[in-house]
């Protein structure tokens, strides 16, 4: 009777080699998928789905072939001279992946989102008066990312534009609070959020941040969220890559440099970045420019949430193309409703600004949709007789007519009364708006857009003071 290893010294050198050929195309098989799960274009995807096809293919006929009783030498000589360099071709492609990158010791990884948490949530309740934020409307718009219409387009051009992206689903209302984070996985780790000034960008990627942590703190192997804004961007250091290292590190001095780049290049960190509009035109121009190179070093591998306003993006579209291409796809948000506006002022305890606001007295209606401008209403009018003013008499001299200018300065005589009374417990302003009503009012009105991005090169316009850091 034959043992059961007697069958070892009949193995021959062509079935150990086929056996070892199936088990690297059977990995490669595996892993390709789940590359589809990171931030990569169109091209890479294409690479992946075509690779992973061939590696399929050649496992098949590998597995029929060392079925067979009698090896083919003319099948296995053309079986692994496939086989063998499209595997080892595929690890050195495709190995490295956010999939694949260093993944933080627990207990580190831990006390770094419990950091950020505690960080990102006191910057959060700092910039809301109310109970919570605002939920602000939003919709799905991948317009933004698309290149400008030619000059001239005729208006039924435009409507036939606008029928189309509504019948396409390109544009969409987001009518579910999770629909956020569902347009989030849908764009595949590159999404821009678009609305103008004090629309409420901040908050919504503050939200959008802290939910990230909630799926991080889950799962371990998902990217750890970090915030950045584009006002604490180095002067005179393009290298987005070290921003994050210092940003990254200063949260947690138990980090390296070595670490987190690591984590950049695998793709393991989520960059949410706010502020590009606060920066002057030449300094968005040069920031768009390094992130754009950012992106480009690692082949997609760098997961990120871009803010802007809308001329912003229509800059960026005009200018760099490049980078507007690696976003795959857009959030905007919209104006509030009357019955969000008149929630927010009962649950600030503002119920006498409703009336006016629904009648659109003194141009306030019209504000009110702005979440910011709701904001330094509920601060500027804390009683009946703090609005009366504002709606029965004209503006005082050289402040100008408009209501939104009107409103910034009846803001700023708020603050000046509560820094003459510091003791007065109403006097206390969230931090957020301080840094606000002092620079909006450096300006006589407040831009509703930036001007464009000039080429490299120009003068820089005259900054706002940067804000605070919480």
């Amino acid at each position: 009777m034959d043992g059961p290893l007697d069958w070892l010294p009949n193995l021959s050198p062509q079935w150990v080699a086929l056996v070892g050929l199936i088990a690297l195309l059977t990995i490669n098989t595996g892993f390709l998928p789940a590359r589809f799960d990171g931030a990569v274009g169109t091209v890479r995807k294409l690479a992946i789905l075509v690779t992973w096809l061939l590696n399929s293919i050649l496992t098949v006929a590998a597995g029929v072939l060392l079925g067979q009783g009698n090896l083919e030498p003319h099948l296995f000589r053309i079986t692994c001279g496939l086989g063998l360099p499209l595997g080892l071709l595929t690890l050195v492609l495709f190995g490295r992946s956010p999939g694949l990158g260093a993944i933080a010791p627990r207990d580190q990884r831990e006390r770094l989102l419990d950091l950020l948490e505690e960080s990102w949530d006191g910057r959060l309740r700092s910039r809301i008066q109310g109970p919570k934020p605002i939920a602000v409307p939003l919709q799905l718009n991948r317009s933004y990312l698309e290149p400008p219409p030619p000059k001239g387009t005729i208006g039924l051009r435009r409507w036939g534009r606008r029928l189309w992206d509504r019948a396409s689903r390109r544009v969409r209302p987001l009518t579910d609070p999770a629909d956020l984070q569902r347009a989030w996985a849908a764009s595949h780790g590159r999404l821009a959020i678009v609305g103008p000034l004090g629309a409420g960008k901040t908050i919504l990627l503050l939200e959008l941040g802290l939910q990230l942590i909630g799926e991080a703190k889950g799962d371990r192997r998902a990217p750890l969220p970090l915030w950045l804004d584009w006002t604490t961007w180095p002067e005179g250091d393009p290298a987005i890559a070290a921003w994050i290292v210092q940003t990254l590190t200063a949260h947690d001095g138990t980090l390296t440099a070595a670490t987190v780049r690591q984590w950049l290049d695998g793709g393991r960190l989520i960059l949410l970045l706010d502020g590009l509009d606060d920066l002057p035109p030449a300094r968005q121009l040069v920031a768009l420019g390094a992130l754009d190179r950012l992106l480009q070093d690692r082949a997609g591998r760098v997961p990120l949430v871009l803010c802007g306003r809308p001329a912003t993006f229509t800059a960026i579209a005009a200018q760099r193309r490049s980078l507007l291409q690696r976003l795959d796809g857009a959030v905007e948000l919209l104006p509030l409703t009357a019955k969000q506006v008149a929630d927010y002022l009962r649950a600030t305890g503002r119920d006498f600004l409703i009336e006016p606001l629904q009648g659109d007295r003194a141009g306030l209606g019209t504000l009110s949709k702005l979440p910011l401008m709701l904001d330094l209403m509920v601060f500027a009018y804390p009683t009946p007789e703090a609005i009366a003013p504002r709606l029965s008499s004209p503006p005082p001299d050289g402040v100008p007519a408009d209501p939104r200018s009107r409103l910034i300065e009846d803001a700023y005589q708020r603050l000046d009364r509560d820094r003459a009374n510091p003791d007065d417990p109403a006097a206390e302003a969230p931090h957020h708006l301080l840094w606000l009503i002092e620079n909006l009012r450096k300006q006589t009105q407040w831009p509703e857009t930036p001007p464009e991005i000039p080429p490299e090169g120009t003068p820089e316009t005259a900054e706002i003071d940067p804000p605070p850091v919480l």
